[in-house]
């Protein structure tokens, strides 16, 4: 007869553990040289149902519902040892436990995922759930390094124009050129006869 070690199994959803519907808010993926998404587009939510056992670590928890999201497979994070910190910077998570006032609440430390494990503990419902909400984010320094992208895009596209534009541009610098030449020659001339007309009018000065 096999003895059953206590604890091993557990205490809700006959025996498969907790329920945790996740929803997976993945980043919109890298767009083509001079493309943009429209305003408040945003990549389709990836929807899982997972079970966890009571039992098990924030560590264990997050390797289970990672590795059941083909598109989550790139998230990566780390636990300190002494404050129990979750280091996550691809990423964030907030749980919502149904028929109580804990909604939207943050994950950063360990102890915040041991509050979530004890809350439902303590409702008591067999077949407990929670909601786990993950947001992906892009990496530190992902978008200054698409704005150096586009800048640089930007800065070819203008050294690339059409040939015939800067000749364009010559043959109206030459007819802008010769155009206010002869108006300074025509103003020239005429400053000189209202000279000469003056001159008539000018009496000679007696020694």
């Amino acid at each position: 007869m096999q003895l059953e070690i206590p604890g091993s199994m557990s205490l809700f959803n006959d025996r498969k553990g907790i329920k945790v519907a996740v929803s997976f808010q993945p980043i919109l993926p890298p767009l083509k040289p001079g493309e943009k998404w429209h305003k408040n587009v945003k990549a389709k939510v990836i929807n899982h149902i997972i079970y966890i056992h009571e039992e098990k670590s924030l560590l264990e928890f997050l390797d289970t519902v990672i590795d059941d999201i083909d598109k989550a497979s790139n998230l990566t994070f780390s636990i300190a040892n002494q404050s129990g910190l979750l280091d996550t910077n691809s990423f964030t998570l907030e749980y919502t436990i149904n028929h109580s006032n804990s909604k939207d609440i943050p994950i950063q430390y360990i102890a915040d995922y041991k509050t979530l494990i004890d809350k439902i503990m303590t409702l008591n419902h067999m077949a407990s759930l929670f909601e786990l909400l993950i947001m992906e984010q892009k990496l530190r320094g992902e978008d200054d390094n698409e704005a150096s992208k586009d800048e640089d895009e930007g800065k070819r596209r203008k050294l690339d124009q059409p040939q015939r534009r800067l000749s364009k541009m010559k043959t109206l610098r030459g007819l802008h050129g010769y155009t206010l030449a002869k108006i300074e020659a025509v103003l020239t001339q005429s400053a000189i006869q209202h000279l000469l007309m003056a001159s008539i009018y000018i009496s000679p000065i007696s020694i």
